[in-house]
């Protein structure tokens, strides 16, 4: 969500990096990064190389909310999100899973 206030743009978004998302957003206004604060809640690092892949969105965010002075928000459908922002590495996983004797129970082995 982004707002103006003060002639200041708040940029409220859950993200490893909000330096580099205040840079960003910044850039794509033509602000001084002192006139774009970032607000985040605490989250934990992730597995590596993904705290810029969500900037582009708070800098696209940006624009209408600073034309408009008004706050926006911008909410990806699951697959968009998925699609964009979450890259996983193929793995390959091999499991056997058979009967016990007891037919209420199964077993598994990795």
């Amino acid at each position: 969500m982004l707002s103006l206030l003060k002639q200041m743009l708040v940029v409220v978004i859950y993200m490893q990096a909000p330096q580099k998302h205040q840079k960003y957003v910044s850039h794509v206004l033509g602000l001084p990064m002192s006139k774009v604060v970032c607000k985040t809640k605490r989250i934990g690092g992730g597995f590596g190389g993904k705290e810029t892949r969500s900037a582009f969105i708070a800098a696209a965010a940006s624009v209408p909310s600073y034309l408009l002075n008004r706050p926006v928000k911008l909410i990806l459908d699951r697959d968009v999100d998925m699609m964009i922002t979450g890259h996983r590495h193929s793995f390959l996983g091999k499991y056997k899973v058979f009967p016990v004797i007891s037919p209420e129970f199964l077993g598994s082995e990795q």
